[in-house]
């Protein structure tokens, strides 16, 4: 995350854009440092949507730390696990950014 807000974050196509990151939210990384670049990323982006295919289940709790630590960063969190599923996820794309 800090490579890619080093590269496309302000002056870059992050900028008003729709940022979309696919993972299952297990960082190895520290927590704070996660958190923090999330923070960089969703004051530049206009949204920031995060597809976890483990959202699928009803069990799923973010209490990995990457996850939760992300969290509070993202516009939308969905799953795009099935075909079915994309439909969720290409209406957070095209949804309103939430006021933060």
């Amino acid at each position: 995350m800090a490579e890619f807000n080093e590269r496309f974050g302000r002056r870059g196509m992050a900028h008003g854009a729709v940022v979309t990151i696919v993972s299952d939210g297990w960082d190895t990384g520290a927590p704070a440092d996660l958190a923090t670049h999330m923070a960089r990323l969703s004051r530049v982006a206009y949204r920031v949507v995060w597809v976890n295919p483990r959202t699928a289940s009803p069990r799923y709790r973010p209490l990995v730390a990457g996850m939760a630590a992300a969290l509070p960063y993202c516009d939308a969190v969905v799953s795009a696990h099935n075909f079915a599923a994309l439909d969720d996820f290409t209406a957070a794309l095209s949804a309103r950014r939430r006021r933060r």
